[in-house]
């Protein structure tokens, strides 16, 4: 008896190890491989999975440190049986849809790390919740050092700073520009590239605005004197700036409706006729801004991306689109989908790559409408979870947040990103682990 309750003692110490190291390193994932890999060319791709390599041991131990404890119980949870059936899926169309074993390998590397990260610690954090508060430090610290870093980029170091490390044509480039224009240069921080940056930036803001608001009734002297909130308004400050050069326009729209709905949830709470005046408000301020902006540099070449010394021969704009029909197209084609590794970066090992901008039709194309489906009913009973209490800021923030990253999702695969994928729904399972209680002291 003593001897197995060491053994599951150990077992969990091994598992909290792993699961807080994913996600305290993936913040500084993009630079560790990049440098590593410069290094060590010969396990360069074997460097790149260690997540997943930790992911998979992860899983194992769990599994074990369950039966051990009893607790088989945990799979009748909805959340749980959901997303065993989303993993479960993407296993079947490699039976049914063969594509190359590298695609199909980097496929399923891409489409479940993230759900299986989530599955992991949201079950472990049902057994094991003194763990929470753990993990709450890391996204936090994990925060300040991709927004300390992006401030770096902008005021100190030079643009092309991460060469130094390995960064290039063959790995990530260390910058980019707004339609090749050198006077908007898009900064990456620690992540792949701006558009990540500018979706992790969203959270940030979205996360410190809520957490500030609920210290709005405190007098200044008080304010200050909480470390929380000194903290909890820098990041929104460092966030902002963040977002800014990121040149991020989805995040951007991301972060302005965020806030929106934001306001519209404080407000409803305590005067709802005043809800309807302010979005009019909102919306003639916007209206205005766009009206007398419109033939403004900024607006033309940034938002637009109108460079009036040439810029890119194809636009974004047009690529995005014309993505997303054809990725629509293909849908319609296949209901059942092309099979796992077909699109997306996996798909470069393939005859034929396909770059689908949509989170949502990149799941389709991948494991078909019925793997959309229960995507969609995954993500739609996590928000049900969330929205059930959304008094507590972290879980609001969460749900926000997560809200947010759909949208951005319309217009890119956000998920695909290793470090927003893995924060996000990493975030997801933290939040529906908390309760009341547990907010209040650790807000």
């Amino acid at each position: 008896m003593k001897i197995g309750l060491v053994f599951s003692q150990i077992i969990e110490k091994i598992i909290f190890i792993f699961l807080i190291v994913v996600l305290s390193l993936i913040v500084i994932h993009a630079p560790m491989v990049v440098g590593l890999g410069t290094v060590f060319p010969k396990y360069a791709t074997e460097i790149k999975a260690w997540k997943e390599i930790l992911i998979l041991i992860t899983g194992i131990l769990l599994i074990v440190f369950i039966i051990i404890n009893r607790k088989i119980d945990i799979f009748k949870d909805k959340v749980v049986i959901l997303s065993l059936l989303f993993i479960a899926i993407n296993f079947l169309t490699v039976i049914f849809l063969r594509n190359n074993i590298m695609a199909t390998i980097s496929g399923l590397m891409i489409d479940l790390r993230f759900i299986t990260y989530f599955l992991e610690l949201y079950i472990f954090l049902k057994l094991r919740p003194k763990y929470k508060k753990a993990f709450v430090m890391s996204l936090i610290i994990g925060a300040l050092i991709v927004l300390v870093f992006a401030l770096l980029q902008i005021t100190v170091l030079p643009k092309d700073v991460l060469k130094y490390i390995g960064y290039g044509d063959g790995t990530i480039e260390p910058y980019l520009l707004v339609d090749k224009n050198n006077q908007f240069v898009r900064i990456n921080s620690t992540m792949r590239g701006p558009n990540p940056l500018g979706a992790y930036a969203t959270v940030c803001i979205l996360m410190s605005l809520i957490y500030l608001m609920e210290k709005t009734n405190n007098k200044v002297n008080q304010f200050i004197r909480q470390k929380g909130n000194i903290l909890a308004l820098v990041m929104f400050v460092l966030s902002i700036v963040a977002l800014w050069f990121s040149y991020s326009r989805s995040a951007l729209l991301a972060t302005i409706i965020g806030i929106i709905l934001i306001i519209c949830v404080k407000l409803a709470k305590k005067w709802p006729k005043l809800i309807y005046s302010s979005l009019t408000l909102v919306a003639v301020i916007i209206i205005s801004v766009i009206a007398i902006s419109w033939k403004t540099n900024f607006v033309q070449q940034v938002v637009l991306h109108e460079n009036p010394d040439g810029g890119s021969v194809t636009k974004s704009d047009y690529g995005h689109v014309s993505s997303l029909v054809d990725g629509i197209k293909s849908v319609i084609n296949r209901p059942f989908g092309y099979g796992i590794g077909s699109t997306g970066s996996a798909s470069l090992y393939t005859k034929s790559p396909i770059i689908v901008e949509n989170q949502f039709v990149f799941t389709a194309h991948e494991v078909g409408i019925l793997g959309l489906v229960f995507f969609l009913i995954l993500l739609f009973v996590i928000f049900a979870k969330l929205a059930s209490n959304i008094n507590n800021s972290f879980i609001f923030g969460v749900l926000i947040s997560g809200i947010m990253m759909c949208f951005i999702g319309l217009f890119l695969p956000v998920w695909t990103d290793d470090t927003i994928s893995i924060i996000s729904w990493g975030m997801f399972a933290i939040a529906l682990n908390y309760n009341k209680k547990e907010i209040k002291k650790y807000a």
